[in-house]
């Protein structure tokens, strides 16, 4: 499935360790964010690389969207 997008917002970064409730991000450009462990994948772990998207609620609408649309169109052309 072929989706295009504007533009992405977002930055890679890998889980460096665990503090209490926040894991522990470093981000591209070597910046650390405390993330809260409970907002993160089932599946992240130390080391695990991550990537973080921002998004608007009229971004993530029109991505669903989009998604949506490339659905339908896969359906409509598969018959």
């Amino acid at each position: 499935m072929d989706i295009q997008h504007e533009k992405q917002y977002s930055i890679a970064g890998k889980i460096i360790r665990f503090e209490g409730k926040h894991a522990i991000i470093e981000l591209e450009g070597g910046n650390n964010l405390a993330w809260p462990s409970a907002s993160l994948p089932d599946d992240a772990n130390e080391g695990s690389s991550i990537i973080l998207k921002i998004r608007t609620p009229q971004s993530e609408a029109q991505e669903k969207e989009d998604i949506a649309k490339a659905i339908l169109n896969q359906v409509l052309e598969s018959e």
